[in-house]
């Protein structure tokens, strides 16, 4: 006589709290059959039990995946319920739901389909189908009044701007464009939103058109937001040029452009004073000898070098005389070495020309008068210039 099994409510697996069940198989005919508890069970002639087993407690925040291991159709159980598995069933490990706050979205990927869907909150979040597989929590885009977001649809590769104030959800295969590094999923947010350029007096931006490859420069004031194709390349800052200082720039062509601060150079725009770099324009900076380091030179300290020692950046040429301390060894046409201590006085008067025949005026005038010096001794002695020079004054013999 077969045994009797007696299935009760109260079997505790872990934290859960279960329910029994008991699963009978026909060893004539291989059918199964299951049966829930509480209840006694007696089993047939030819029937042979796999024992007690213990139901699957989902509490409110639980879902699991149910297999039919014969068919391999799949089905989401949500809590809170009791499950107990059919016959040819199998039961994934428990997960749990995801909450959504309000301004909180994840993205749905059905791996059967590979359909795509957001999900907004606030809502509790759980797989519609057994293929589905939820993604990370994003906060929403939430822009200010003077914030965009540029969003690229990887399916389609179109693109939209959004401006603020708003909260943004992006679409199922949308995302985030940003200009610093390559679109990912899923991509900070922090970066993601940019603020709009505040345009006006001093402030001007550089906008490259990624559809006709062109750029312009924006000059009107007020909020600039970027069109879907545009991208900004630089905010430009208004060049001032003092009255006695010329600027150069240069454009894609090669070809130069002074603006002098007195208003009278050739293509002086922006009024002269004051101007905007032009698309493909850049400012000249020219490496002239200094007697004094780079850093001498920006906190004003002033040294009495008499060598040209070091390279400085010059962005503007100062058209107000200049000069520079020297200290020559030369050498009289009889052989005596003699110092040679003294000071150079000089001034740009001609910037176009200048430009066209040095790149670093004071070096050039310290070696053409070191040149000019050893070259006059070197034709008389000494006696001829100690004759020429009167002590106690600055007058020397003409070299």
């Amino acid at each position: 006589m077969a045994p009797l099994l007696l299935l009760q409510p109260l079997s505790v697996r872990g934290l859960r709290t279960a329910r029994t069940d008991v699963r009978l198989l026909d060893t004539k005919s291989g059918k199964q059959r299951l049966v829930q508890g509480p209840a006694t069970v007696v089993p047939e002639p030819l029937e042979s039990a796999d024992g007690v087993l213990d139901a699957v407690k989902l509490q409110e925040m639980d879902y699991t995946v149910v297999t039919n291991t014969l068919n391999g159709a799949q089905r989401v159980v949500q809590g809170p319920t009791l499950l107990f598995p059919g016959v040819f069933e199998t039961i994934e490990p428990i997960r749990s739901k995801v909450a959504l706050k309000k301004n909180e979205y994840a993205k749905v990927v059905d791996d059967g389909t590979g359909n795509i869907r957001v999900v907004r909150g606030p809502q509790v979040l759980v797989p519609a189908k057994a293929t589905e597989r939820l993604g990370p929590v994003l906060p929403a885009y939430e822009l200010q009044k003077h914030q965009y977001v540029k969003l690229v649809d990887r399916a389609t590769g179109q693109v939209r701007v959004e401006r603020g104030e708003a909260i943004i959800f992006p679409g199922p295969n949308e995302e985030a464009d940003h200009p610093k590094r390559p679109i990912t999923f899923p991509g900070p947010h922090t970066e993601s939103v940019r603020d709009a350029v505040h345009v006006d007096d001093e402030t001007a931006v550089l906008v490259n058109s990624k559809q006709s490859g062109q750029q312009r420069l924006v000059v009107e004031k007020g909020l600039f937001f970027p069109d879907r194709y545009d991208e900004i390349v630089e905010v430009r800052k208004l060049v001032r040029v003092a009255p006695h200082e010329v600027a150069i720039a240069r454009d894609n062509k090669g070809a130069f452009h002074f603006y002098s601060g007195a208003g009278g150079a050739e293509d002086a725009k922006g009024g002269g004073a004051a101007f905007f770099l032009q698309p493909h324009h850049e400012l000249v900076t020219m490496m002239w000898s200094s007697g004094s380091s780079a850093d001498d030179v920006k906190n004003n300290v002033v040294k009495k070098v008499t060598t040209v020692a070091y390279k400085v950046p010059v962005e503007k040429i100062d058209l107000r005389p200049q000069y520079a301390f020297f200290e020559y060894t030369v050498r009289t046409s009889d052989n005596v070495e003699l110092v040679l201590e003294g000071q150079i006085f000089w001034q740009v008067s001609n910037v176009p020309r200048m430009i066209e025949r040095t790149g670093d005026p004071k070096g050039d005038v310290w070696y053409h008068a070191r040149s000019a010096l050893i070259q006059a001794v070197s034709l008389i002695t000494l006696e001829t210039f100690s004759a020429q020079w009167q002590p106690g004054t600055d007058s020397y013999p003409p070299l």
